[in-house]
């Protein structure tokens, strides 16, 4: 093709898709945004543009995949001699880059340093206690406690409400009488939820690192947390706050 054919030559908005790899509606979009306009419309309407339109495509997708903004593309392409605000706005994406490429790099010797300092920290683990994070571990995923509190839910949620209806119909009626019926079959179901709950859980000493189930007066009695509860260990005697983990009988 010659230079005057290539001069008259007229792309529609799909050529100069196809021309610079782009979708129909890439180069619709920098259209809108007037960065590429066409210099001609047809009767149809069709939007048609010239070879300069094409370079000019391709420039704004070169800047584009620079990292420019459509603002600072805009003032490279209206300027009257843009290759100056090309080498300006370069050296400035050059400074960036330049200044991201440290930052990474600064938080890329942090880590490795951070790494080395946690592997010769993790020298100095006792095996005792690499065991007790692999019990807790293993007991979190496939050894959940969920069962257990859904069946003592079961149990003790119909002998509150037994307990609330009872009040309702004393206060009601005035009569009485089933309150301290459903007050003692309540305690009795708390009682049975208790030895229930036990029976299915042991406590992990933290410091001998052995598991026990501790007496049912002290495990009522004991101050706890939702994962810990704070008894004295039958094989060394500590006392401190024990992890709670499901029993391996169960």
């Amino acid at each position: 093709m010659s230079m005057d054919d290539e001069t008259d030559s007229r792309y529609t908005t799909g050529d100069i898709a196809k021309l610079t790899g782009v979708s129909v509606r890439t180069v619709q979009y920098y259209d809108a945004k007037g960065l590429l306009i066409p210099n001609e419309i047809s009767d149809g309407g069709r939007r048609l543009y010239g070879t300069a339109e094409v370079e000019r495509m391709r420039v704004i997708l070169f800047l584009k995949g620079l990292g420019f903004k459509l603002e600072q593309i805009r003032s490279i392409l209206s300027d009257e001699r843009p290759e100056r605000v090309l080498v300006d706005l370069l050296d400035q994406q050059t400074a960036s880059l330049q200044s991201g490429i440290a930052e990474q790099k600064q938080r890329l010797d942090d880590c490795l340093q951070l790494r080395k300092a946690l592997t010769v920290s993790a020298s100095d683990l006792v095996s005792s206690t690499l065991t007790d994070m692999a019990t807790v571990m293993n007991t979190t995923t496939t050894h959940s406690l969920r069962t257990t509190y859904l069946v003592m839910l079961a149990i003790t949620l119909p002998a509150t409400l037994l307990q609330i209806a009872c009040l309702v119909i004393g206060v009601m009626t005035d009569v009485w009488w089933p309150l301290p019926v459903a007050v003692l079959l309540a305690i009795a179901l708390t009682v049975a939820a208790m030895k229930y709950y036990r029976s299915r859980v042991q406590y992990l000493c933290p410091a001998c690192h052995e598991t026990f189930q501790p007496g049912m007066r002290e495990f009522v009695f004991a101050a706890h947390t939702p994962k810990t509860r704070k008894l004295t260990c039958p094989h060394c005697g500590h006392r401190g706050y024990c992890m709670e983990l499901r029993s391996e009988s169960f």
